[in-house]
């Protein structure tokens, strides 16, 4: 207020200047904090592939599971079914 009692133009420079002291002293800042997020969001781009890549990993191995317990079923209904065949068979050689 006091610089615009002695001229309106050199108010304005002066908030200019105080603004780019405000705008220097927020970029300082904010910098570390921008490099630290890029650096953030790097790390977790690579462990979000790792993640996908281990998903995928996990997922041939659950096929593979469900196949061995569609193999174990069929391998015990096969059991079965041979059992009765020999109960049968054992039924008719004794009468």
């Amino acid at each position: 207020d006091i610089v615009k009692k002695g001229s309106v133009a050199a108010c304005s420079i002066c908030k200019w200047v105080r603004a780019m002291i405000v705008y220097d002293k927020v970029a300082k800042d904010v910098e570390p904090k921008k490099k630290s997020l890029a650096e953030a969001e790097a790390s977790m781009a690579k462990a979000m592939k790792t993640l996908g890549d281990k998903k995928a990993e996990l997922q041939v191995v659950l096929d593979k599971v469900k196949t061995l317990q569609d193999n174990l079923e069929a391998a015990k209904q096969k059991q079965r079914d041979l059992q009765d065949q020999v109960d049968d068979c054992t039924k008719k050689l004794s009468r």
